[in-house]
């Protein structure tokens, strides 16, 4: 069947259970997920739906559906409670919780959830993942994600978008919006890249990357690379790279006069090993992240990336505009800049 295949309530408010049952809710197994044959696009749900939506039981790929995968409601939510992975075709993924974005709603884990992916989409207005409970992505071979917390015309986005990717793997960006007043835009690797891509970071609040080395591989993988879309925010900008950083991009913050902190690799004296972390020497306590003691002096401060594994990488290397405005710019390097 080549052409788009639609699975939904036949009532709007209704909700959906995906992967196991759930009583009074439409129920979807991954078997039956799976018998679903299209060349086309594959969508659980609706822009009109307003029901609840809850992966609740393990989804496998489903094989026969080729043509990407959706799942979309309005104003219900949409929770990602167990893995869910989709690989068919060009393994393209979305899930949209603010139907055409007008709506509020909000894409949740409640740390039992997992998306693998090639290429994903996330749109809500109401936030994706939180800063409790981030939404749990992973793929060895890499992801792509393009994600989206904005409420258009003209009412206030809530939330906050927090993604963790899980294991080894790189994440490339294809374009991220957090429109939250004050809100954080939180992406962290256990043991990858991230490179930010040819469309624009933007966030109403702070922006906060790090890649980690956290597991078994070895040489500059776990490396930041802002790409030339750049980065713009309204509060701080932290990215924090194992590994080597590179600015391609105009990063600023010079809107919310907000401070630029760009943190390359993991040594003795910045690190919380002993305490000493990274400082600035003016207003340290305004600097997120741990607290650190210093010649007896207790302050703000802000931890590298972590490294399981020891090496001498972290360069920073700036080619484009960094812009604090009346804000800070702290660089701290295991290398030269």
């Amino acid at each position: 069947v080549g052409n788009a295949v639609q699975v939904r309530p036949a009532t709007p408010t209704r909700s959906v259970t995906i992967g196991a049952g759930g009583a009074g809710t439409l129920q979807l197994s991954s078997a039956e997920l799976s018998a679903i044959a299209t060349s086309g696009l594959l969508t659980i749900g609706d822009v009109a739906h307003t029901g609840s939506i809850t992966i609740n039981g393990t989804v496998t790929t489903p094989p026969n559906a080729t043509g990407g995968l959706s799942i979309v409601n309005s104003t219900g939510g949409i929770a990602v409670n167990a893995p869910i992975t989709y690989t068919s075709g060009s393994g393209n993924f979305s899930i949209t919780a603010n139907g055409t974005g007008t709506s509020a709603g909000a894409i949740t884990d409640n740390g039992s959830g997992m998306i693998t992916a090639p290429a994903l989409t996330l749109n809500a207005s109401s936030g994706i993942g939180t800063l409790a409970n981030p939404l749990h992505v992973q793929r060895p071979a890499g992801m792509t994600i393009s994600a989206t917390n904005q409420r258009t015309p003209s009412a206030a986005t809530t939330g906050d978008v927090n993604i963790s990717y899980v294991g080894a793997g790189d994440l490339t960006l294809a374009g991220v919006t957090q429109a939250t007043a004050g809100g954080v835009l939180k992406l962290v690797t256990q043991d990858g890249a991230i490179d930010t891509g040819t469309a624009l970071i933007s966030s109403q609040g702070s922006i906060e990357l790090t890649a980690n080395a956290n597991g078994t591989s070895t040489g500059d993988t776990a490396k930041i690379t802002v790409g030339t879309g750049g980065m713009n925010t309204g509060g701080k900008v932290v990215l924090r790279a194992a590994d080597d950083l590179t600015v391609n991009g105009t990063v600023s913050s010079a809107a919310g006069n907000g401070d630029i902190i760009l943190v390359a690799g993991n040594a003795p004296g910045m690190n919380s090993s002993d305490n000493t972390g990274i400082q600035k020497a003016t207003s340290p306590s305004s600097l997120p992240g741990g607290t650190c003691v210093s010649g007896g002096v207790t302050s703000g401060c802000i931890y590298p990336a972590l490294e399981t594994g020891s090496d001498a990488l972290g360069t920073v290397t700036i080619n484009a505009q960094v812009n604090a405005g009346a804000g800070d710019i702290v660089i701290a390097s295991n290398g030269s800049v």
